[in-house]
């Protein structure tokens, strides 16, 4: 195979470990690279990309510590989420997401808690969460919330 950089050069393949770009202390154990002999132009084969996001993603969340921020950046993307649509979720300006995603202050227990549990459980963030993140960035503390449920075939439900 010819190389696509400068044309000239024969692609040698050989499994090396490389750093994942997003999170240079990830790394890729074992993956093929693809080099040109001529201009040393090099491509990392990843396999199975989104499965590889998700293994990171639910690995992160497990890790002890709170998230560098590199770590929550990854995360917010891996949510398919912008800084502004987390900021709005989060009842915060969108600088404050910024500040955590460039290292410029942490960002707090609660926050890591939440990111936590929307990898956790929502992975990626549904349609449905999407449209209510305008929604729930508006709500206030009102008090209890008068709930009822019900049990269903298909398991429980609200009831009206």
């Amino acid at each position: 195979m010819k190389c696509i950089a400068c044309g000239g050069g024969t692609m040698t393949s050989a499994r090396e470990d490389r750093p994942f770009v997003d999170l240079p202390d990830v790394t890729l154990v074992g993956v093929w690279v693809h080099r040109c002999s001529a201009c040393g132009e090099y491509e990392v084969e990843i396999p199975r990309p989104a499965a590889l996001g998700r293994t990171i993603a639910l690995a992160l969340v497990e890790k002890a510590g709170p998230f560098e921020a590199a770590e929550f950046r990854f995360l917010r993307k891996r949510l398919d989420l912008s800084a502004e649509e987390l900021a709005r979720y989060l009842a915060v300006d969108k600088a404050t997401v910024s500040r955590w995603e460039n290292g410029r202050s942490p960002a707090p227990v609660a926050v890591d808690r939440v990111v936590r549990g929307l990898v956790r459980d929502l992975e990626p963030v549904p349609v449905g969460v999407r449209a209510a993140v305008p929604r729930l960035a508006g709500l206030s503390v009102s008090g209890p919330m008068n709930l009822r449920v019900r049990n269903e075939e298909g398991g429980w439900a609200v009831a009206a």
